[in-house]
């Protein structure tokens, strides 16, 4: 490998565009015509390659790693920077349109009559804008209620750690699924093992272990999925679109840590790594923040069918605001004695 030559890595890069995709893991039941590797994922091995030679390259600087093996070994120069690549292509980022988002709830409650969680858990995925892993293994212990908000905490990739909030009305769904499990979702297995006992299928309910598991919720679902976009005029779908999707509709809105950040003279980066920390009350800030945007953007139907339920308080909430507006402070005590009044009532 450390002889590779220029013309050694592109000529790697021509020959993997005309290999079967199941050329590196030839599957048993793999399909026959499986297609040619992309010239994306040519370029992707490729940027990994180049990053794996710069580790033994001497003119890398500190991408180098030294003292490892003499110096008279390392590489003087990186063969993967001195040719020209291929050209890859622009992807279409997949998101669920405002239909997209109906007509899956829908499917769900008609292909899988008696799975409610199901249901359940997709609204979850798009309130949450959150990984698979991280929503499929939700424990009641991560909940946080804080007067009429219900939140989330969890420790999402790379060990980041933030909160999510849901609408009222689809807490009280998940309230519903509630058992002896520590697990949010743990209905699916008993939900599943009566839908197959019921069906025509009833041998497939012992391919449904009385045990839940996170991860094989994650890979039902993700069938289900596959199964309902198959023949979607966008294409195929999966779970990580929900999250594509609900970042969509929550990025409008200032980035306050770019903000503060460049105001300090630093980066956002070195901010949140060496200066500050999130603890409770800026996770519930930005949990609060993330819902409102996807609030605001959702349109009213898609909303509504995931969970939202319009607060009693709100028409409350609207005559505080002008009351403030038209510094009718007289006014501004009364609606605010009754807003506390309504929150108290729904804290019970």
């Amino acid at each position: 490998m450390t002889l590779a030559t220029p013309d050694d890595c592109a000529r790697f890069q021509s020959k993997a565009l005309t290999l079967p995709k199941n050329t590196l893991r030839p599957y048993p039941k793999g399909k026959a015509d499986a297609g040619c590797y992309s010239p994306n994922t040519v370029i992707k091995w490729s940027v990994a390659l180049k990053a794996a030679w710069d580790r033994v390259c001497r003119n890398a600087g500190k991408k180098c790693i030294r003292g490892v093996v003499d110096e008279s070994k390392l590489l003087a120069e990186n063969p993967w920077k001195q040719f020209t690549w291929i050209e890859g292509f622009h992807r279409p980022i997949r998101q669920f349109d405002q239909d997209e988002l109906l007509s899956l709830l829908d499917y769900l409650r008609t292909k899988w009559p008696g799975i409610g969680m199901a249901e359940t858990l997709a609204k979850v995925f798009l309130w949450s804008c959150a990984r698979r892993q991280a929503v499929c293994s939700l424990r009641w212990e991560q909940m946080r209620l804080i007067g009429p908000e219900r939140h989330f905490q969890i420790i999402d990739k790379w060990g980041v750690k933030r909160w999510f909030r849901v609408p009222e009305g689809l807490y009280q769904e998940l309230l519903q699924l509630k058992a002896d499990s520590p697990f949010v979702f743990a209905a699916y297995t008993k939900q599943l093992r009566k839908f197959y006992r019921g069906s025509a299928r009833p041998g497939m309910t012992k391919a449904v272990g009385e045990e839940f598991k996170p991860v094989c919720l994650g890979d039902w679902f993700h069938e289900r999925l596959s199964d309902w976009s198959a023949s979607l005029p966008k294409g195929h779908a999966y779970i990580h679109v929900f999250r594509k999707t609900g970042l969509q509709y929550a990025r409008r809105g200032e980035d306050v840590n770019g903000k503060v950040a460049k105001d300090a003279g630093v980066s956002a980066r070195v901010m949140m790594t060496h200066y500050v920390e999130e603890k409770d009350p800026e996770l519930r800030d930005a949990s609060n923040k993330t819902y409102e945007r996807l609030l605001a953007s959702l349109p009213q139907v898609v909303a509504q069918r995931y969970g939202f339920v319009q607060p009693a308080t709100e028409g409350l909430e609207e005559k505080l605001r002008h009351a403030i507006a038209s510094e009718d402070w007289f006014q501004v005590a009364a609606l605010s004695g009754q807003l506390a009044e309504q929150t108290q009532a729904q804290m019970g």
